[in-house]
């Protein structure tokens, strides 16, 4: 290609470059996809007026009820007699205080009792004429002060569905719902028509699994807690950010469900809802204590300095909360096990853990639930949450800290390994006898690994320096040790990608030679042309340069490539991921598999390093054993049959490896199945040396005995030459045990291994060549190509 063709390549690529990166960096107007300006500031006015009045009514009592909060209107017993929220306030409750009861409340009678239970489960703590019998605590220490942290458990649905509530959105939404209705993003319906969730689901045409709305019998919970802040005035009650996250027990149909909530340090007790355009959950916190009390004044001290640290919104948050009353609203009631810790121990633990400087502390106890209810008043489900345990996140990753510790003196020691391995094969001969995708399959996992912590370390900020770490680690064992060992091997091995596996296992055979010498000497005396052959293609040559840089992207692209793919799988049902799971485990864990069937082609007996071998094989295998035999930060679940899949799987190819070099490369094939391998020792007749090997003058044979030059060390040596007549009786294959001919049989077992026959008819010492050999497969006379051994 002519040079000004190669620029005008190369710019045509930056451009095409820099107009992709300009495409990926471009974004939007901030207002895009808003109503114009004036129809913005009207809407953004109705909520700001709309959040100042549910802030005034946290102060309120609590015999004033919910007010007129978005998505309260309604009480339970106002949603089975068919009332609408648009005739709000009712005549018939006119003058009446409010009570924990169906006839006032958003909770059915029956969650609310439910509730109550849960939060008296250790004391009573609410409705104590309703539990005089109420059991002591667990234990007898304090409960947690700081729940922030993560639980696993699993929930049932309740048989029987509730009425559901209606809440229609408020009126200042309409004109914003009429936009994006128009512009095909959601159809809300009429904000101002009350619609039970069906037939807004009807007239929306939404699909059946609206999130929240679950229609399984029992799943998976998974619950992320954030403790956020606490005032003096609130003295023991947090506010929380709570996440709770439902799937089936295949997985394949998960929810997520935003709340907000309370925590009582005091009783353990802890209540959430979720907030969107149609529910103003948050600010109805205070009703949602079950009774007037003192957890209601407190809830009314946190919220009032909580809701007020923000006064207007922006117009994005009009979004935010649009789109979160297309899933279904929850109010849930946890509570959370006491600990057998005093308040002085739990201090000194919440303190180590939020500041660790190695203080003294006492072990920290595990995060548990004893239950919990998710009720949601416009989808009528009740899901109740069994027993479940997790731990704090600092607890968390100090478990995850560990692991990734463990990880980095894995790759410590795999490194080393590999240093050690070069340091063995580094010639030419013994880098020929290396599989090429052994090491390849090694370089792509741990590439991947290098990717995936990368990512890691910008995701987890607080262990951020351990995954640096374990990422900086994995770029030196896969981007420097191994790849520079793969072009080792490319580079040795590159006059083999031209010839066919048949071919490099013969080499270029004396006999074949012959015979096709001999016909072109007939074709030459009958006067007839030469037979036409086909050429053998030639590769263009490669330097060190060309194959570094294609190996490198490769190994680049291919690690970026999975990664993205792994992260994929992780949105996979658990039947799928667990098949992925399977498959990719069992195709990594056989890297030893490309080295058998190259010792079968080479005929080689001996590749790695036994101490490469087992290092290698036991280091990839530990994490796997951690993650599917004990309890990990991962999170993995136990899986016996796979560590004994891969284990098996393992130890089978270390055994063929093992027999390889014990009873030869091919052991376990029939010789009719593969082409003979190239003799180096092979028995010389008379005939034989009448055809080439030697010289006129170096033909003198006596007592079948015949002088050499070796060409590499310069010396005269003696090759034992046999008769015409007695290769021909015995077929010049004669059985190295066969007491037929003790002649031959002594020449095939002693005197053959003292010299080496090349292809191309040059003899020489067996330990001369084959020194030579280590560094060099050419002929040391003519540069033929030769075998390897």
């Amino acid at each position: 290609m002519p040079p000004f063709q190669q620029q005008w390549n190369r710019g045509q690529t930056m451009l095409f470059f820099f107009f992709i990166m300009y495409l990926m960096m471009s974004s939007p107007p901030e207002d895009a996809g808003f109503p114009p300006l004036k129809e913005r500031r009207e809407i953004l006015n109705a909520l700001n007026d709309e959040l100042r009045t549910s802030r005034e009514m946290i102060l309120q009592d609590y015999s004033s009820g919910y007010g007129n909060l978005t998505g309260f209107k309604l009480s339970y017993d106002d949603a089975k007699s068919g009332k609408n929220a648009s005739s709000w306030p009712f005549p018939d409750k006119s003058g009446l205080k409010f009570t924990e009861d169906e006839k006032f409340s958003i909770l059915p009678n029956d969650v609310s009792s439910l509730a109550k239970q849960i939060w008296n489960t250790e004391e009573s703590v609410v409705g104590a004429h309703e539990f005089k019998d109420s059991s002591k605590k667990h234990h007898d220490g304090v409960y947690w002060y700081n729940i922030t942290g993560s639980v696993r458990g699993e929930f049932t649905q309740a048989e029987d569905r509730f009425t559901e509530i209606s809440m229609p959105l408020p009126h200042h939404f309409k004109k914003y719902a009429e936009y994006r209705d128009s512009n095909n993003q959601i159809d809300l319906g009429d904000p101002t028509q009350d619609s039970s969730s069906e037939q807004k689901a009807a007239e929306l045409e939404l699909p059946i699994g609206k999130d929240g709305n679950i229609t399984y019998s029992s799943g998976l919970v998974k619950m992320e807690i954030l403790n956020r802040n606490e005032t003096s005035k609130s003295k023991d009650s947090t506010y929380v950010n709570l996440n709770l996250y439902l799937n089936n027990k295949k997985q394949n149909d998960d929810h997520t469900i935003n709340l907000i909530g309370v925590y009582h340090q005091s009783t353990g007790n802890l209540v959430g809802v979720t907030r969107s355009a149609k529910f103003a959950g948050i600010y109805a916190l205070p009703q949602l204590n079950l009774e007037d009390g003192c957890f209601y004044n407190q809830t009314q001290e946190l919220l009032n300095v909580t809701t007020n640290l923000k006064q207007d919104v922006e117009f994005g948050r009009v979004e935010e909360l649009l789109d979160e009353s297309q899933k279904c609203e929850f109010i849930t009631y946890m509570h959370f096990e006491s600990t057998d810790l005093t308040q002085e121990d739990m201090k000194r633990i919440d303190t180590e853990l939020s500041t660790p400087l190695g203080r003294p502390k006492k072990a920290t106890p595990t995060l548990n639930i004893t239950g919990g209810l998710v009720y949601s008043p416009d989808c009528g489900l009740l899901l109740n949450i069994t027993p479940s345990g997790g731990s704090r996140k600092e607890v968390h990753y100090n478990e995850l800290r560990n692991s990734i510790i463990l990880a980095i003196g894995l790759f410590l020691i795999q490194v080393a390994l590999f240093i050690r391995q070069m340091n063995s094969t580094n010639t030419p001969s013994t880098l020929s006898r290396i599989a090429f995708w052994t090491v390849a399959i090694i370089n792509l996992v741990d590439g991947s690994l290098c990717m995936s912590a990368l990512l890691c370390s910008m995701i987890f900020k607080s262990i951020y320096i351990q995954f640096a770490v374990l990422a900086f680690l994995a770029f030196i064992c896969s981007s420097i040790y191994e790849m520079r060992y793969m072009i080792q091997i490319y580079l040795s091995q590159m006059n083999e990608r031209t010839i066919t596996w048949r071919t490099a296992l013969q080499g270029t055979p004396i006999e074949e030679r012959q015979e096709q010498n001999q016909q072109n000497q007939q074709n030459q005396e009958q006067g007839l042309p030469a037979p036409v052959t086909t050429p053998t293609p030639t590769a263009a040559p490669e330097d060190e340069q060309s194959v570094s840089a294609s190996l490198y992207t490769r190994s680049f692209f291919g690690a970026v490539v999975f990664l993205f793919f792994l992260l994929n799988v992780l949105l996979w049902p658990r039947a799928q991921r667990t098949f992925f799971e399977y498959s990719i485990c069992i195709i990594f864990n056989s890297y030893w598999i490309p080295q058998i069937y190259r010792n079968v082609i080479r005929g080689s007996r001996k590749s790695f390093t036994w101490e490469f071998i087992i290092g290698t094989s036991i280091v990839r295998l530990v994490p796997i054993i951690f993650i599917s035999m004990f309890e990990n930060p991962f999170h993995h679940r136990k899986d016996t049959r796979l560590v004994w899949l891969l284990t098996t799987l393992l130890a089978v190819q270390l055994i063929m490896l093992y027999l390889q070099e014990l009873l030869g490369p091919r052991f376990f094939l029939p010789e009719k199945y593969l082409p003979k391998t190239y003799d180096y020792h092979p028995v010389l007749t008379t005939s034989d040396l009448e055809s080439g090997y030697l010289d006129d003058e170096e033909r003198n044979i006596v007592n079948h005995k015949c002088k050499v030059d070796c060409t590499i060390c310069m010396q005269q040596f003696e090759v034992p030459i046999i008769d015409n007549s007695m290769a021909s009786n015995n077929d010049g294959s004669a059985d190295e045990g066969s007491s037929s001919s003790p002649l031959l049989a002594s020449v095939n077992i002693i005197a053959r291994r003292n010299y080496m026959v090349t292809p191309c008819k040059h003899i020489f010492h067996t330990e001369c060549l084959e020194n030579w050999m280590k560094y060099k497969l050419q002929c040391p006379v003519c540069r033929n190509t030769l075998p390897p051994l």
